[in-house]
């Protein structure tokens, strides 16, 4: 029902994921599996702030339920839980930098062909 005010169900949600980061933390979980939690955090909250989709994305996304999953994984398996942790890390860092790369390239394009429409 907070989904359907915007940035308050998005809000809420994150308010619970830090409760459970939190709580990952107090447990002794390694930093890169809190890293990896954050990561499932962050997502959910930025798309959970669009409009429609974001409720679309929360209801099948489900970041704490998640985050609890990997936080057993953790408990059980921790050095594999690690492993799949560094691996998901290292992957979103690259993706997100090739996506600031392509930003920047189509501004530079975007920018090359107005100028020759415009001279």
């Amino acid at each position: 029902m907070l989904g359907l005010v915007p940035g308050i169900g998005s809000s809420a949600g994150l308010v619970l994921s830090v409760g459970l980061i939190v709580q990952a933390i107090h447990a002794g979980a390694r930093p890169v599996t809190v890293g990896r939690m954050m990561g499932i955090a962050g997502v959910d909250a930025l798309v959970g702030t669009i409009p429609v989709l974001g409720t679309v994305f929360d209801f099948v996304f489900k970041a704490n339920e998640r985050n609890s999953r990997v936080l057993a994984s953790q408990a059980l398996q921790p050095e594999r839980t690690t492993k799949d942790s560094q691996r998901l890390v290292a992957t979103t860092i690259l993706a997100a930098i090739a996506l600031v790369v392509l930003v920047l390239v189509l501004a530079v394009v975007g920018v090359v062909l107005l100028f020759r429409a415009v001279f």
